[in-house]
């Protein structure tokens, strides 16, 4: 089964494009964190989208590309005044030169531009953002402020659907205004859970396996949300990036989108399971707290460099370690003695709860740790489904940690290098 996180990891290609999301996704939300959308002209607008833009040489992203809408961009949408490509040396001289507010400057510094939009419509989008600036500037002020409820996006997606495709010169086909605003709005989503719907081959061969009828976004949206938390994909970027690898991955995907649903509804009430129920009885007794607080602490000292936290206030998590991996990911830690199932499956409902409260929610990974391994099939259940890690130490004594996971590559890198 695949492994979306691992794939990228073991990618350069997959991994720098995967950044060049992460990185276009920062500046954008800083420069509009500058503005009062609704001051926003259609000129501004058409920039702004311009940031998403890529040109490309070859097989790969031309280095000169910022020349040619970056810089432009930042100069019409912070006023500095529009100068010409041929007199730009190179890319921290010309931001430095702007004077740009310093995050949006630091931002900019980095190489970005996601998708390459063609040529031919670049111009006449022009036009287009124009005579449809109200509508865009309400979609980047929704898109700005999109939270946990996924509801919000799939609106967001039904209004781009009703917009005007995008004309192009001479008559030839027009371009459906998802091209346009999919990669703005994706970049916009705080929590990167918008994903890209254009007409590149990967994420068309996508939609077919997944059974995503193409003319109807809303419901491409849904379903592409729908694969977050699978297969290790943390964000939508992570599935544009992905989009092929996904789609031959060999999985049942159109199970996914349809929640499991089939044809029947319902059947006669059976046995409950006790499994939880017995979970939780047990997290309450003295013996139980007292192995909870003993491998908490055990875990603590091991990675005491990354002086570990423990939640307060509404949002009680048992562990956190900041930037774990050195790339600014965070990693939400549950603490179970046992890996019984019933202690598992609250753990996946705690953990899910606890991250949605977190300001660096989409930047997040999450593990569960355990005294003894969890047994095969609820290690598929959190590595492999639900993208997690499964941390366990050896025995009752909390010397040898073990674990499975994308998180553990860099938790292991840290434990011999502390050694």
């Amino acid at each position: 089964m695949i492994n979306v996180d691992e794939v990228i990891a073991g990618n350069e290609e997959k991994k720098h494009s995967y950044a060049l999301k992460r990185n276009t996704s920062s500046l954008i939300q800083k420069v509009v964190a500058c503005f009062n959308i609704e001051g926003l002209t259609g000129e501004g607008l058409w920039h702004l989208v311009s940031l998403t833009w890529n040109t490309k040489s070859g097989p790969s992203v031309s280095p000169g590309c910022w020349r040619t809408y970056k810089i432009p961009a930042l100069s019409y949408l912070f006023g500095k005044g529009q100068k010409k490509p041929s007199d730009l040396l190179d890319l921290p001289s010309s931001i430095a030169s702007m004077g740009l507010p310093d995050a949006v400057a630091e931002a900019a510094r980095e190489e970005t531009g996601i998708v390459n939009f063609y040529n031919s419509r670049r111009n006449s989008a022009r036009g287009w953002c124009n005579d449809n600036a109200a509508i865009l500037r309400s979609l980047v002020r929704d898109a700005s402020r999109l939270g946990s409820d996924d509801e919000a996006r799939f609106d967001v997606a039904g209004r781009i659907e009703k917009l005007p495709v995008v004309p192009l010169p001479g008559g030839t086909k027009p371009a459906p205004a998802a091209q346009l605003l999919t990669p703005l709005i994706a970049c916009l989503d705080p929590r990167s859970r918008f994903p890209v719907v254009n007409g590149r081959a990967e994420v068309t061969q996508l939609r077919g396996k997944m059974q995503l009828p193409s003319h109807h976004l809303e419901t491409v949206v849904r379903g592409l949300v729908a694969l977050i938390d699978w297969f290790g994909i943390h964000d939508a970027h992570m599935i544009d990036v992905c989009a092929k690898e996904i789609a031959e991955g060999g999985e049942d995907l159109a199970h996914i989108v349809s929640q499991g649903a089939n044809d029947k509804e319902g059947e006669p009430l059976g046995e409950y399971d006790e499994a939880e129920r017995l979970a939780v009885i047990a997290g309450g007794t003295i013996r139980y707290r007292n192995r909870h607080n003993k491998i908490t602490k055990a875990l603590g000292k091991l990675f005491v460099a990354l002086k570990p936290e423990q939640g307060a206030n509404d949002n009680r998590y048992d562990v956190r370690l900041r930037n774990y991996g050195g790339a600014g990911r965070d990693l939400l830690i549950e603490v179970k003695p046992d890996p019984d199932k019933g202690s598992l499956r609250i753990a996946v409902g705690q953990l899910y709860d606890y991250r949605r409260s977190l300001k660096n929610s989409a930047a997040t990974d999450l593990a569960v740790l355990t005294i003894g391994a969890p047994d095969p099939s609820y290690m598929d259940l959190l590595v492999v489904d639900r993208g997690m890690t499964a941390l366990w130490f050896e025995n009752e004594t909390c010397q040898v940690l073990q674990g499975n996971g994308s998180a553990w590559r860099s938790l292991a890198s840290t434990l011999e290098n502390g050694r």
